[in-house]
């Protein structure tokens, strides 16, 4: 998992008894995710990480997983994600992500400067979800599909969804994302 973080999602993928690895670019990310591998008994090949520079060699993983993590990287960020992601993955690995995309609440609200088209500097907006949450990219499928595509990916599938807020009254825009390594 790029940008496993305390280990939320990691500790799953571990139970289910897959060779598991995980980065983060934060040091206390990864000594939370330590502590939380621990406490559910699994164990992970965990270290700080940067995603946009991987450190495992070509054609090792059979899938890479992303949960909100990518989208605190600007546009040029996620296609330096991608093309490494690409590079670490085997003839038919899969590429799984969950991002936010351009139609939520706290990208059209977010009050925070924007560092390129889809991307803000932080989310400064108190009364929108995400608030204070850094660098953020609100991808759309058009780009997403082309930043995979240009990586070299195929079979690009984009679902969205949609979760509300404050009683309805406020929309985030998550994608759900997989392709795969020809």
């Amino acid at each position: 998992e790029v940008g496993c973080g305390s280990g939320a999602n990691l500790w799953v993928i571990a139970r289910e008894g897959f060779d598991t690895y995980g980065i983060d670019i934060a040091p206390t990310g990864i000594k939370l995710c330590r502590q939380m591998l621990q406490s559910y008994g699994v164990s992970a090949k965990i270290k700080v990480g940067n995603m946009k520079k991987l450190d495992f060699r070509n054609n090792y993983f059979d899938a890479v997983v992303d949960v909100m993590s990518l989208e605190h990287t600007d546009l040029l960020g996620h296609k330096k994600a991608f093309a490494e992601i690409f590079r670490c993955l085997k003839k038919g690995g899969r590429l799984f992500s969950w991002h936010l995309g351009e139609d939520s609440v706290s990208f059209k609200k977010s009050g925070g400067n924007k560092i390129d088209k889809l991307t803000v500097d932080n989310i400064p907006n108190t009364k929108v979800p995400y608030y204070n949450n850094g660098i953020t990219c609100f991808l759309t499928t058009k780009v997403a599909r082309k930043m995979l595509t240009e990586a070299g990916f195929r079979d690009v599938v984009i679902e969205r969804v949609e979760r509300t807020y404050k009683e309805m009254t406020q929309q985030i825009e998550y994608f759900s994302i997989s392709a795969s390594r020809p």
